[in-house]
Parts: C-alpha cells; structure tokens; sequence
C-alpha cells in the first residue's frame, strides 16, 4: 500500500468534508490523516479499496459479511488498547476518525462509540495562587506568559502567533486594549491557529501590558514581525519559536519555583487551565456568555451566533468591567449581578429551548411552560418533554472535554462549555 494516502479519491472526499466544518483546523486534518494511515495499514487496503469492499459486503444478505467493516473497526479498536497501548482517549479517537471517513463516503459504520473510561485530570490555580506566583517570579518571559494568558483568554496556539505589530498599539495606552486575531492567523510553521476562522477581537489590561513592557525591554530592540513570545532556546542564532508543551513547561516551572506547587502538582497544570480562569473570572464580573466566547475565540453555536452582534466598544465596556476579576491582586472582587446582555441571551435560551420542544415562541402556552422548562438544568434538558407535553425533536448531553471530538464525529454540535469546565454537545433527532 502506498505510504501516502492523501491523493486518494476517498480521501480527498473526507478531507474536504473535515476541513470544511469551521472547528476544524490544520492540524486536526494531520492527525485524522495519520490515524487513518494507521488503520489502513493494520488492514492491508488503501482507502479506496476500504470504500468499494464496503459497498459491496454491505449489499449482502448474510448478516457476518455486512457487518464486516464494522467487525474490523471493533477489533483494531481492541489492537489499538492491548497491543499498541494506547490510552482509552486516544484510541477512542481513533474510532471516531475512521467512522467519519466511511461516514464522508457515503457508507456508514453501524457501530456504538466504546465508553470513555479515564479523565484527564486538570487542576485550575486561584486567584491568589497566580497572584502569588507573579509577585515572586523572576523571569519576565514567564511572568508576560503568564499574566497575559490571564487576562487575555487566548489558546496558547494564538498567544504563541501574536507578532509585535498585533500588539504594539495596544500597549500605547492605559485602558483596555483590543488585539485583532486576523482569521488567517498562522504560527512559524505556517499552520492556521485560529480555529474560528473569521477575524475577531480580544482584549488585555494594565497588569498583562506591564508585564509585556517588561518582557519587551528585556529582549531589546523588536520588528513588527517579531513574535510577541519566544523560547528561551535559540535557533540559527536567533530566538526560536515557543511551541505549546514548552508553554506547559514554563507555567508549570513557575508554579514549582515559586513554592506555590510542588511538582507533582505541577503537572497537573496546563496552558489550558489559564483560560479556566479567565473564563470563571468573566462569569463572576457577570459578562454575557457569548459575549467572553466570542473574545475568547469560540466558535458560537449557529442561533447564537445570528443574535449576538456586540461592537468592539461594547467588548471593551464588558472587559473593563471584568478587569478586576482578571487582575492579580490581595484581595477578591465582589461578584457582580450579570449584566442586561447576560440577562437577555437567558430570555433567548429559554425561548430556544421551548422552540426545540414544538413550543410556538408566540403562542400563549410559551408563557406557562417557559417557567417549567427554565428551571431545568441543561444536564436534564431531555427530560424537559413531560412538562411541555411535546415530543423532544433536539437532544443535549454534557460530556467532558476529552470526549468532545469523539462526539462532534458523531454528528453531534458544540453548544457551549459550562462553568465546571464540561462541555455542552446537541444532537437533532431524526
């Protein structure tokens, strides 16, 4: 079989299809690509050949040869964890990356996702924890890292793709700051970062600007191409790029350096575990969800996406509100009553979520039923039926964050992520 897949018609089909779903990035299409290398090896077939045996064993009347192809994912799945050792997660990926791929070419695998049975485990530092760990840093590259993942809510892919041009207005003034994440945002490797795809704005404060003109006066003189952040290491003697695990490395060095964890603490922490914090930080300033989603550079589920249209200036009005939440400092921020934007996308999800039990958002029933269905959590949204009296035409289930791929491969859509860090998928029934 050929050691390259991709100029496969079957290929070319499915790939069009990954990379056309706007949560999809580059590097996602790479490992889909390498995963199905993988299985096309453990069988012996090139994808096209997987596509025309499918359609012909499909078509036959003795149960053991239709069922053939899903006989093969079952057990390359069991390969995958007994052979090759491969944790649950990734192998459960695995699974979900070769159904869509039969799914693109138009022959679906009848087949169940296997259980997820590990988590991994994640831990999200304080308020004071980060405080204390900036106050006794050293380094200006880990304390810039650090402050201004805080208080921007940026993937590290995008923070690490920033050049100095992107920011160097920003930092010419003391209020908060707006940076444009151009949708064609690249990294030095020339791999798109931005996984929403479209242009969008998120802002930084006082504390994340002081620790950026520090980090800047200690590398010296900077090019509007710089990178705004670089390793340590250096590369054909100039400084070499910061990738995501040296980030990881480097918050997690600074926490274990300052006293504030020990290392195995540490590794429990994540670049990731920053936008946690900024994301709950949002949530007690009371800023609308969609409103910190769109700054934080998630994509909005399509009936969100339709209604919530906030300017740059009113972005910014919610930011300065939430900067205290967002700065690192001795004492706690009172929690503040969520704003009348946060209050309206309620109103907007009560009536969504009426509309997706045959509720008419006119009819006069929406006024007694809205009550019942409001007062039910997301986690027993399915349930929500019995109140209204209709039968549910939309399901939604709270899985966690390891498990989402696995799911939006299923056919599944994002909806949201809750506070607990868990995310909300949808699924319209047939």
């Amino acid at each position: 079989m050929p050691s390259k897949i991709g100029n496969q018609e079957s290929v070319k089909r499915w790939l069009n299809r990954v990379m056309t779903r706007r949560t999809r990035s580059e590097g996602t299409a790479k490992i889909y690509l390498w995963h199905l290398t993988k299985f096309c090896e453990w069988v012996n077939k090139t994808p096209d050949e997987l596509i025309i045996d499918r359609r012909t064993t499909i078509e036959s009347q003795v149960l053991g040869v239709r069922r053939t192809h899903e006989d093969l994912l079952t057990e390359y799945f069991g390969h995958l964890e007994s052979k090759r050792k491969l944790a649950r997660n990734t192998a459960l990926v695995a699974h979900a990356v070769i159904r869509s791929f039969y799914r693109a070419n138009y022959v679906p695998l009848d087949v169940d996702t296997p259980e997820s049975w590990s988590v991994r485990a994640e831990r999200v530092p304080s308020r004071q924890e980060l405080a204390d760990v900036v106050h006794r840093l050293t380094s200006p590259l880990q304390k810039a890292l650090i402050l201004f993942s805080v208080q921007s809510g940026q993937r590290i892919g995008v923070i690490r793709s920033l050049r100095y041009a992107m920011v160097k207005d920003a930092l010419a003034t003391d209020k908060a700051s707006a940076v444009s994440v151009p949708a064609t945002l690249r990294d030095a490797s020339g791999v798109s970062v931005n996984k929403r795809r479209q242009t969008y704005d998120f802002f930084i404060g006082k504390q994340a600007k002081d620790a950026l003109h520090e980090y800047f006066s200690f590398r010296g003189d900077l090019r509007d191409a710089d990178l705004v952040f670089v390793s340590t290491k250096k590369h054909r003697g100039k400084p070499a790029p910061l990738d995501d695990e040296q980030a990881n490395r480097l918050i997690r060095r600074a926490f274990v350096e300052t006293g504030v964890y020990t290392a195995s603490e540490a590794r429990l922490l994540h670049h990731h575990s920053l936008r946690k914090f900024y994301q709950t930080s949002m949530e007690q300033a009371g800023v609308a969800p969609t409103w910190y989603e769109q700054m934080m550079g998630h994509v909005l589920p399509r009936t969100q996406k339709a209604y919530s249209k906030p300017s740059r200036e009113q972005l910014r009005a919610a930011y300065e509100r939430a900067e205290p939440f967002l700065s690192l400092g001795p004492q706690e921020p009172e929690q503040q009553p969520r704003d009348s934007a946060a209050a309206t996308q309620d109103v907007s999800n009560v009536a969504e979520r009426a509309w997706e039990h045959g509720v008419d958002r006119g009819a006069r029933g929406v006024e007694n039923s809205l009550p019942r269905v409001a007062g039910r959590g997301i986690r027993d949204h399915g349930s929500a039926s019995e109140s209204v009296g209709v039968k549910p035409r939309v399901l939604n289930k709270v899985v966690k964050e390891e498990e989402v791929t696995v799911y939006l491969d299923d056919g599944w859509e994002f909806v949201g992520q809750l506070p607990s860090g868990k995310i909300v998928v949808r699924k319209r029934s047939e």
